[in-house]
């Protein structure tokens, strides 16, 4: 997902944590985020991107 802003990510990232039904892993940076169920594709893609993996972790 594109975002407008770095901010209106960080606050649909936090929106996605607050969710225990979303993919475990979101690959992010810039302005974007793509969600993920497998860790290594979520990896593997943050690292081809440039960006970082944020594990979400439901129920812990």
């Amino acid at each position: 997902m594109l975002h407008d802003s770095s901010a209106a990510r960080n606050d649909y990232i936090r929106l996605l944590l607050s969710d225990d039904h979303v993919p475990y892993h979101i690959a992010t940076a810039g302005n974007w985020t793509i969600q993920f169920c497998d860790t290594a594709t979520g990896q593997e893609a943050a690292r081809e991107l440039g960006g970082v993996v944020v594990d979400h972790k439901a129920n812990e």
